[in-house]
């Protein structure tokens, strides 16, 4: 992939099997990336037309939250095991993006609010 005129290696991540929505979450969705959510709906869109062309935008959105929800979950454990159990804190610089990425999983879209109660109990950033 190219970035900033250099060349980086995409990790496939042992290549399995997921959701069709699995790619373009972990691209637009990340801990460590920030984009305007005008362009990620544009992007969002044109993925789904490429690969899941029948099925409707809002139950592809859908699916595509939920899985950066559940990718951004686990990213937070894994940044947490990282600082508390190995010591690697710089890990932590990242925590505050993916909380706001998560709020953001679970308020965009009404049908994500029921997780939103069980984190608020555990997160404060997920309390409305």
């Amino acid at each position: 992939m190219w970035r900033a005129g250099r060349l980086y290696w995409v990790d496939f991540q042992d290549a399995r099997m997921g959701p069709v929505t699995y790619d373009v979450a972990s691209l637009l969705r990340d801990s460590y990336v920030d984009l305007d959510e005008e362009m990620e709906g544009k992007l969002v869109e044109e993925f789904r037309r490429a690969v899941a062309p029948t099925e409707s935008p809002g139950s592809f959105e859908r699916r595509f939250e939920l899985t950066c929800l559940q990718r951004n979950l686990k990213a937070l454990g894994t940044f947490g095991y990282q600082a508390v159990v190995r010591g690697k804190r710089e890990y932590l610089e990242f925590v505050p993006r993916t909380l706001a990425h998560v709020r953001r999983n679970l308020w965009r879209h009404g049908t994500l609010g029921n997780a939103a109660p069980v984190l608020a109990r555990h997160i404060e950033e997920c309390r409305a």
